[in-house]
């Protein structure tokens, strides 16, 4: 009718318009012209995904699996996820000895405009042709570089995506404590420089390479001068086989000059973390994005299976944070306080409790309830001497009667159960040979998700003033 010819302007709904206000638009149709309710676009989330990884010797069975696995796990986050993928790959590798660029994987897809593909068997035809191989005998990497070509792509979708496998960092201490060791024994042997000859072979065994550096001269050169020099040779030598570039490589840009990009860009940056050298690196980079307004997030890759479970989390949160953004969830944070203010007043507590129960890491953090105190955050977790602000989100229990008994959570149990029972990681090893059947402890970890559910959950109202404006209800329960 003529009505609902004259209302067809509100029927025009967009995905990027919050759901509440395609409800609304719905509702009023409806309601005001009695037209039947308009089709609202169920087109997919569009996602630009780029592997970022370091392509130097150890890293071929990540290549790998990325190559063999990313048809069947695309094609499944496509399935949950509603989303369709625009893929890419930066490869990079670290400086040549005569300082030339390293190879850097930057060719486009399929000899077209693009660095991304939308066609799978593109992309694993590229990824068949990379070979892991070189490095420059140290343990840095040109990870800036890499980071750097990722401010160059193409980049159009919404939800934007680098994913990051590493397990060494970038050059430059301040990326790493690979030279504390090495500091400490330079201190050690200069407070020996001046002991006899035989004091000193009697110290080191025969062929030390630091007696051979510092002591072993012909008799008429054996001088205090020309010990530190054998000294500051040894001490150099043993440097630059972890970094060769400890300031930095020359042509490297500002870390936060590509955060900066990112932050304006929209685009998010995930660590796949496989090693522990990393740590300083990604807290550097962690702090230096938060000034700047960015966040980066970290993902545990302690074996080659987890790659594509830690991919797709990292998808799920980025299309999620795109869809609702960082006002949204401050709103339902908002109503998470009124709720919790409803019942209780500042006076009522002595001391208040923050606890981040997540998928993959669990933290806390807590504040006495007087003026002037500051919070409290864990930072060590009690088994390591890099800051952590979370623990591993993982339980182990053990067969105790007719239950089970929780013997162990986070990180440190979890590394000691897969040391204790190597199968449990390695298909290759026969379960039984390193526990019996029925009897032994089981980890569970990326099980959050399955405590929450419509039936067992029914949060109360929020206020009207915000549940007018947000789906409140489902956040909380999310």
């Amino acid at each position: 009718n003529n009505n609902n010819n004259n209302n067809n302007d509100d029927l025009i709904i967009n995905d990027n318009e919050p759901e509440y206000m395609k409800r609304l638009k719905v509702l009023k149709v409806v309601k005001d012209s009695k037209a039947k309710p308009a089709i609202v676009n169920t087109t997919y989330d569009a996602v630009d995904l780029v592997f970022l990884v370091d392509c130097t010797t150890t890293m071929q069975r990540w290549i790998d699996e990325v190559r063999v696995r990313i048809t069947t796990s695309v094609n499944d986050l496509k399935r949950k996820l509603k989303a369709k993928f625009r893929l890419g790959f930066i490869g990079y590798r670290d400086h040549g000895p005569n300082e030339i660029n390293p190879e850097v994987y930057e060719q486009k897809m399929d000899n077209t405009t693009s660095y991304f593909t939308e066609n799978i068997n593109i992309f694993t035809a590229f990824l068949q042709n990379i070979k892991a191989d070189g490095g420059n005998g140290d343990m840095c990497e040109d990870v800036i570089g890499g980071l750097n070509k990722c401010t160059e792509l193409d980049w159009k979708s919404k939800t934007k995506i680098v994913f990051h496998i590493c397990d060494d960092p970038a050059h430059g201490e301040r990326y790493h404590d690979f030279f504390n060791d090495i500091n400490k024994e330079q201190e050690s042997l200069t407070s020996l420089i001046g002991v006899p000859r035989d004091t000193a072979r009697a110290i080191f065994d025969e062929g030390d390479a630091r007696f051979l550096y510092i002591f072993d001269h012909n008799i008429f050169e054996d001088t205090t001068e020309r010990r530190l020099q054998g000294l500051n040779q040894y001490i150099q030598q043993a440097k630059d086989a972890f970094d060769v570039f400890p300031n930095g490589y020359k042509n490297d840009v500002d870390h936060c000059d590509i955060f900066k990009y990112f932050k304006k860009h929209s685009i998010q940056y995930y660590i796949g973390k496989k090693t522990d050298r990393v740590n300083k690196m990604i807290k550097v980079f962690k702090k230096d994005a938060e000034i700047i307004g960015n966040y980066i997030e970290t993902r545990e890759l302690v074996n080659v299976s987890e790659l594509f479970v830690n991919v797709a989390n990292a998808c799920s949160n980025a299309i999620t944070l795109v869809k609702k953004g960082i006002e949204h969830r401050k709103k339902v944070m908002k109503v998470a306080r009124q709720r919790l203010m409803k019942k209780y007043t500042p006076k009522d507590f002595d001391v208040c409790v923050g606890i981040d129960f997540g998928t993959d890491g669990t933290g806390f953090s807590y504040v006495l309830n007087k003026k002037g105190a500051e919070p409290y955050v864990e930072q060590t977790w009690c088994y390591s001497t890099q800051a952590s602000l979370k623990t591993r989100t993982t339980i182990i229990l053990k067969p105790e009667g007719n239950g089970y008994k929780a013997i162990g959570f986070g990180t440190l149990k979890r590394k000691e159960y897969f040391k204790t029972y190597p199968s449990q990681y390695n298909d290759s090893i026969s379960s039984d040979d390193d526990r019996e059947f029925g009897n032994e402890p089981m980890l569970f970890e990326k099980f959050k998700m399955a405590l929450y559910s419509k039936d067992n959950i029914t949060p109360e109202g929020p206020d009207d003033d915000i549940s007018n404006n947000t789906d409140n209800k489902d956040d909380i329960k999310d």
